[in-house]
């Protein structure tokens, strides 16, 4: 082979190896900076603000300020029993604290008080509320405490009620004042808060509540619950219900009549 021959083909084999390299070169700089492109997501350092925002004032199991009758929350620990509690846990709330150890489970009745407040400068409207049913099924059974007396009387700022044995339970205001339109209007300057009871003589649920709201811009939902974890509540039909009463021998005593509901009169 002539001299200048073979010079030409190691050129043309360095010009190859050249290419081939610079190529894949190529393909690796577009590969990386792809999924770096797909990975590696900036934050916007100043977020805009959440256009509405919750905080839950109060829970319990009864309605606030004079209820028919207050209902401790419903035990199911077969390990806990009426005989673990001692006179001095008789008297109001000390049972109520105790036992909201031993159960996140309300009895017969729950109730919130839900404060909703937006920074936006411009109105935000809720247009619904909704309870979302996360779980119904037959009452859990266990033992409660309970006390008081009839009649029902207790101030609120929005006052509505929900019934869980409806097939399609709602968040239903009970008079005008409350908000017959069931749509809130919220500014910088006007907070809402509601006060919502439940109740069943017919399931255990478990359940959030959905706030639906507008903006000038965008809809959305605010799902409001304890930190993560859903509210309970059972009827207390099928469970043991106890009264405390005045006496250093049986400080609570066996209401047998409410194991079919409870009875206030």
């Amino acid at each position: 082979m002539p001299a200048d021959e073979g010079l030409s083909w190691r050129k043309i084999v360095v010009a190859t190896v050249v290419a081939f390299f610079a190529a894949l070169g190529t393909y690796a700089f577009t590969v990386t900076r792809d999924t770096f492109e797909r990975t590696i997501v900036i934050e916007d350092p100043f977020p805009p603000p959440e256009p509405l925002s919750a905080r839950l004032l109060v829970e319990g199991p009864d309605p606030f300020g004079g209820a028919a009758f207050v209902t401790s929350p419903l035990v199911t620990d077969p390990d806990r029993t009426i005989d673990d509690l001692t006179r001095e846990d008789a008297i109001y709330p000390a049972y109520r604290q105790k036992l909201g150890q031993w159960s996140d489970i309300a009895t017969a009745f729950h109730a919130v008080r839900i404060e909703l407040r937006t920074p936006l400068e411009t109105p935000v409207v809720v247009t619904d509320i909704v309870p979302r049913i996360l779980e119904r099924t037959e009452p859990k059974h266990g033992w409660y405490l309970a006390e008081g007396g009839c009649g029902i009387g207790f101030n609120a700022i929005r006052k509505a009620v929900v019934d869980f044995d409806l097939a399609t339970p709602v968040v239903d205001f009970s008079s005008p004042a409350d908000g017959e339109s069931g749509t809130f209007t919220l500014t910088e300057d006007h907070v809402e808060v509601f006060e919502i009871t439940a109740w069943t003589r017919d399931h255990y649920v478990e359940w959030v509540y959905d706030f639906h709201y507008t903006t000038s811009e965008d809809t959305g939902v605010l799902t409001v619950d304890r930190l993560g974890i859903p509210f309970k509540l059972s009827s207390e039909i099928g469970s043991r219900g106890f009264r405390p009463v005045n006496s250093a021998d049986n400080p609570f005593r066996r209401m047998f009549h409410w194991d079919t509901g409870i009875e206030s009169c």
